[in-house]
């Protein structure tokens, strides 16, 4: 008399979890460096949302007959004539800040408290952007 079993062998299972356990690893791993993408896509958003908003304000600036504009604290345009503009700080999950010197004006971004605090963690400069002043140009 023969008897027939059906199911799966202990090697076989535990094939199927060696195989699970590894495309697991796998996924696990381009997860984090997809969240490290996404980290440094937001900072770089959030470093040209900065820049555009000074460009934003010094034509604002312009537009009310402004001239000789220069970037002063806390964060406006003034100049002769024309009203100073303020250069907008909130960016959302960050804040950014503004300085002048010379011809060429920094933009530096910042986590807001307990939303972002990666930025910290980033190498020195990476919150940061150098562009030739609007006004300088």
């Amino acid at each position: 008399m023969r008897v027939n079993y059906k199911g799966f062998t202990l090697i076989e299972i535990i094939t199927v979890l060696i195989v699970l356990g590894i495309l697991a690893a796998i996924a696990l791993l381009r997860y984090f460096d997809m969240q490290d993408d996404s980290r440094k896509a937001a900072l770089q958003g959030a470093l040209a949302a900065g820049h555009s908003n000074l460009n934003l304000a010094y034509a604002k600036y312009l537009e009310t007959g402004g001239t000789n504009a220069t970037l002063m604290a806390p964060d406006q345009i003034t100049g002769t004539g024309g009203s100073a503009q303020a250069v907008p700080t909130d960016l959302g999950d960050f804040t950014a800040a503004y300085t002048a010197s010379g011809t060429n004006c920094t933009v530096t971004i910042n986590g807001k408290a307990g939303v972002t605090p990666w930025v910290g963690s980033l190498p020195a400069g990476a919150n940061t952007k150098t562009v030739a002043c609007p006004w300088a140009s």
